[in-house]
């Protein structure tokens, strides 16, 4: 049953993916986003291209493996976990609201969303949420209340991945806090 949900988070991965970039296509396509080269596009940033794409893919397999075969997470946890993403999200939306933004098909002018950004900022909240019930069940192994998974190493080398990717887009300044 794991992998299957496993494969799962991966298709739903490869989906938002997919939209991201269809929205994106049609956003330029309507006008309603700046052309390439005046904002930055989706496939110019690592963290998109290498980062979603592929070290998500790889993270959303092992912890949907992990959670379902070692689940389940209390309530609590799961709530905390649902609650802090959001957070995480509403903090991130405002960060890139601001003027120090560099703009891109997401945030293509300060202070404004675009329809793409507002797909993402939902897929950003999912994959926080349970990148976040991912550790609590690390959490939980660490403490000896679940069985440990090789699958968590899997996860951590994707989410060690994803992370560079992020960081070479600030470093290359695409990105600035």
């Amino acid at each position: 049953m794991g992998i299957f949900i496993g494969a799962l988070a991966v298709v739903l991965n490869f989906l938002f993916v997919f939209l991201l970039l269809s929205s994106e296509r049609r956003s330029v396509a309507k006008g309603t986003i700046p052309p390439r080269g005046e904002i930055l596009y989706l496939q110019d940033l690592n963290f998109f291209k290498w980062g979603d794409r592929w070290f998500l893919s790889i993270m959303d397999f092992a912890i949907a493996f992990v959670l379902v075969e070692r689940w389940p997470l209390p309530i609590w946890v799961v709530t905390v976990c649902f609650l802090v993403g959001i957070a995480w999200t509403a903090l991130w939306h405002r960060i890139y609201l601001g003027p120090r933004q560099i703009p891109n098909s997401l945030y293509p002018y300060i202070g404004a969303v675009s329809l793409v950004g507002r797909i993402h900022l939902a897929y950003f909240a999912a994959q926080y949420i349970l990148g976040f019930m991912g550790i609590a069940m690390v959490v939980l192994m660490i403490m000896g209340e679940r069985q440990w998974s090789p699958a968590v190493f899997v996860a951590f080398v994707a989410g060690f991945g994803y992370f560079a990717t992020l960081i070479s887009d600030f470093v290359a300044k695409r990105y600035r806090l």
